[in-house]
Order: structure tokens, then sequence, then C-alpha cells
């Protein structure tokens, strides 16, 4: 979810914006006149962020990733017990 708010309500509510936009999913968009608008959001979602861009961003992840897709399709997976029972770990 996106709150959109002006820099002058984002000012007196801070306190309440930085709990929100704390929150998973949520983001507040910040306008200041005719200047581009600034998102808020929390750190974490930010690393996730950044973390797709760098997997998306790989060639040989991106391949893997599509590689493992067509593979759990095709039914050539295995489940994590059954991975740890021939293991015997």
């Amino acid at each position: 979810m996106t709150k959109t708010i002006t820099a002058t309500q984002a000012r007196k509510n801070l306190f309440n914006l930085i709990s929100e936009a704390g929150l998973a999913g949520v983001r507040v968009r910040i306008t200041l006149g005719d200047k581009p608008p600034v998102i808020m959001l929390s750190e974490e979602e930010l690393d996730g962020w950044l973390e797709t861009f760098d997997i998306m961003s790989d060639p040989d992840l991106v391949k893997g990733i599509k590689e493992g897709g067509r593979d759990a399709k095709a039914g050539r997976t295995i489940t994590l017990d059954k991975l740890k029972k021939k293991y015997k770990v």
C-alpha cells in the first residue's frame, strides 16, 4: 500500500510516518511542489528490493531460477524430508 502526502504533512506527522513505513508492504510517497516525489519505506523492504535487483541482473542466476521452475513443473524435484532421509541428515 502506498500513501501519498505532502512534505508539510510529513513534517507534522514524521514519527507516525516512520512507524507506518516500518510495516511490511507500506510505503509513504512524499511530494514537494514540482520536485520528484520521494518514497519512505522500511530498510528491510529496501534490502529485499536491492537483493531482487542483484539477482535479476545476474544472467546465470536468472537462468538457474527458470530451470528450477521448469524442473518443478515437470516433477523433477525431491522434498527436503526425502533428501534428509537419503543422506541421513
